[in-house]
């Protein structure tokens, strides 16, 4: 492109714009800055966390061996176990759900969210105690339940 057409575009651009359309800025700094590693980690995160969110509901599986005991030397509650049984996903995916909402919050806002899914994901594996206090409930070796 000619010299002089360089220039007609460049002051028609700022007759028609203002002077910050028609030359870029030479420091990045002006624009704005993106934190490519506060959005992709939690991501990652995010995506483990659904991960560890299989891992917990395969734990719930194994609280059925409690039910080992009920026939002959035990009284047992199924509704009961049942319920603990399904705890360890329920609370996972409940606490799933939270850590996904309040990440995209902290990513909009700019803020540092890595920690996030792993305070979340650390807590989800409280599911598997309370699942098991449940499920253990659910059995009485003398006949009465609790």
């Amino acid at each position: 492109m000619p010299q002089d057409a360089l220039e007609r575009v460049v002051t028609h651009t700022t007759e028609r714009y203002g002077a910050a359309m028609a030359e870029p800025s030479a420091d990045p700094s002006t624009g704005p800055r993106v934190n490519k590693h506060g959005i992709v980690i939690p991501i990652i995160l995010l995506v483990l966390q659904v991960g560890s969110v299989l891992v917990f509901g395969a734990f719930g599986l194994f609280i059925a061996f409690i039910s080992d005991s009920c026939g002959a030397s035990s009284t047992c509650d199924t509704d009961r176990i049942a319920l603990g049984m399904m705890t360890p996903l329920g609370v996972a995916v409940l606490f799933f759900l939270i850590s996904l909402v309040h990440s995209i919050k902290r990513m909009r806002a700019d803020e540092s969210a890595w920690w996030v899914p792993i305070v979340w994901t650390t807590l989800s594996a409280s599911g598997i105690v309370i699942g098991f206090i449940v499920a253990a409930s659910g059995v009485a070796a003398n006949g009465s339940l609790v």
